[in-house]
């Protein structure tokens, strides 16, 4: 792992509930680890491939270069918008607890 620990478990002594829940959002959110990297990785070869593709040929997303899972259409509009209301309530209700999760 990038922070020299094998296993993220090593983490959770340091780590309060609000560090996790802010962690997790930003996960959700921004993807971590493989998926990150594969999104990363999908878009740099989609726009290399769009600058010397053929001059008849479709371009390319970079959903087209990922390897593996299945395509999914993306959220619409509403469902986002509920998703991140969801994560946001989470962080408000633990940071109204005083960062204890277990209410």
């Amino acid at each position: 792992m990038a922070l020299g620990l094998p296993h993220p478990d090593y983490l959770y002594p340091f780590l309060s509930a609000q560090q996790f829940l802010e962690w997790e959002t930003f996960a959700v959110a921004n993807g971590l680890g493989v998926a990150r990297s594969d999104i990363y990785w999908g878009m740099f070869l989609s726009m290399y491939f769009n600058c010397h593709r053929p001059e008849h040929s479709a371009p390319m997303g970079p959903e087209d270069f990922m390897v593996y899972g299945e395509r999914q259409e993306p959220p619409s509009e509403d469902e986002e918008y509920e998703r991140l209301k969801g994560l946001l309530q989470r962080i408000q209700l633990n940071t109204s607890n005083g960062g204890n999760s277990e209410s």
